[in-house]
């Protein structure tokens, strides 16, 4: 019964080092997000993204993905394009989460050439009225889609405005 007891923090260690190891594989996906296996890696394109958007479709298939802080890489085949965004973007000033729905992204990809997704959040204020203290936010979202390949320009390749109006009384 002793000798169990000595060996028991050992067990415990070995049990959860196990189980993190077993559940995780799937979850760590370093590589990303791979629209199609079967195209040859030489003919893809890699786009990262922030980690708050989540691809509903591609070329026009449903794909119902959240791009996490793991699977933050998008890999393409090179070509044209069209890929549909959730954006969810937390708004320090306000705290407040706002959602932009259906953010387009059509561009023609290059292939074994790497791209990065930006963006930044403003707001405009409008006053509604002059008597009852009524604001109109205008919540705007500034993508730009930049080329990161080694020796690329680095102006970026493609920029667009989604803007959201909002409405709140004081």
């Amino acid at each position: 019964m002793k000798r169990l007891r000595q060996f028991k923090p050992f067990i415990i260690c070995v049990t959860i080092i196990l189980f993190l190891s077993c559940s995780s594989t799937n979850s760590n996906n370093k590589n990303g997000l791979i629209i199609d296996k079967n195209n040859p890696s030489d003919q893809n394109a890699i786009i990262l993204f922030p980690n708050y958007y989540t691809l509903k479709k591609w070329n026009d298939t449903n794909i119902e993905k959240h791009l996490s802080k793991y699977d933050r890489r998008l890999i393409v085949p090179a070509g044209d394009n069209k890929m549909i965004f959730d954006v969810s973007y937390y708004y320090e000033h306000d705290r407040k989460t706002y959602t932009f729905k259906d953010v387009e992204l059509q561009y023609d990809f290059e292939p074994e050439k790497k791209y990065w997704v930006q963006d930044e959040i403003g707001m405009v204020i409008k006053d509604k009225s002059k008597y009852f203290r009524e604001y109109e936010y205008n919540v705007e979202l500034y993508i730009w889609l930049y080329d990161t390949t080694k020796g690329s320009s680095p102006l970026p390749l493609k920029q667009w405005k989604v803007v959201k109006p909002w409405f709140f009384p004081k």
